[in-house]
């Protein structure tokens, strides 16, 4: 049986992912158990186009916010020769 992708809910995931990201960012080491409800709160007020309630997605915050390794950004060689010495 195909199942039909869900653009919302795929939007929804990935919205989480982010404030994961970003609290991780914002709250620092502060416990998950004391930032979740701010985060349910800002999930309710900033995604509730996606019609995704907090619960459904709060895992993948969970995991975002709790993943350790350094974050890389690729970028293609600068153009040294084109700056100013």
């Amino acid at each position: 049986m195909n199942r039909r992708p869900n653009p919302s809910q795929d939007a929804a995931q990935a919205a989480a992912c982010t404030i994961g990201i970003e609290a991780r960012a914002c709250f620092g080491n502060r416990p998950w158990a004391e930032i979740e409800p701010a985060l349910a709160r800002c999930w309710s007020r900033n995604y509730a186009r996606f019609k995704v309630d907090w619960i459904s997605v709060a895992e993948l915050a969970y995991t975002a916010w709790s993943y350790r390794r350094a974050r890389v950004v690729l970028a293609g060689e600068p153009p040294y020769r084109e700056l100013a010495s």
